[in-house]
């Protein structure tokens, strides 16, 4: 290999190409398995029989008595 510069030759020192180590595979991560139980007054833990009624707001129903529940004709 010859280097020139402006149409003279100039002397160079080659450098070595750098030795490409394989690199080893990353192996991923472990993750801490983190397991919570549910508590056991959740409604999904409770029996349906033994679950309270839902009361209703009779607040909101009472301004509604008297107003049809439909468009007139």
């Amino acid at each position: 290999m010859e280097v020139y510069y402006r149409g003279e030759r100039i002397e160079f020192t080659e450098i070595p190409q750098p030795v490409q180590r394989p690199c080893p595979p990353h192996a991923p991560a472990a993750r801490a398995v983190v397991v919570t139980k549910p508590k056991k007054d959740y409604p999904w833990q409770q029996s349906y029989k033994n679950m309270k009624p839902w009361r209703t707001n009779r607040g909101i129903a009472s301004p509604l008595v008297g107003i049809p529940p439909s468009a007139s004709p």
